[in-house]
């Protein structure tokens, strides 16, 4: 599919939070609040939003950021957005859900390690 015009113009873009960057902005571990927002299997057909979630923080040596933002079957792919400078950011990817005992906590990839994935990746269009 191809576009006529960039519909990013029209409607706006998220910006993708690159941890890995030189010189970028690094993640705060400080920084414990999150949002998480899209169209979860649950309701495909209503916006979800989970406006108050908590970031645990970076696992598996940063492969991976751990969270507690409300994630139900279906829900792989949707952004954990951050607000930076009056600034939404996507800082990850949620992938899974995984039980620690009675506790769940949510497992996302890293926008930088999706950024880094598609720059080296050798399927070009």
């Amino acid at each position: 599919m191809r576009f006529e015009r960039d519909i990013g113009m029209a409607v706006g873009h998220l910006t993708l939070l690159d941890l890995s960057a030189k010189g970028a902005k690094k993640f705060d571990e400080k920084i414990t609040s999150a949002t998480q927002a899209g169209y979860g299997e649950r309701r495909p057909h209503v916006l979800s939003r989970d406006k108050d979630c908590r970031v645990l923080g970076t696992i598996a040596e940063g492969r991976l950021i751990a969270h507690e933002c409300d994630a139900n079957k279906g829900d792989s792919g949707l952004p954990i957005l951050i607000l930076q400078d009056e600034q939404y950011y996507v800082l990850a990817v949620h992938v899974a859900q995984y039980d620690v005992g009675a506790a769940s906590m949510g497992l996302a990839i890293p926008a930088s390690a999706l950024m880094k994935a598609a720059a080296s990746s050798s399927v070009r269009q």
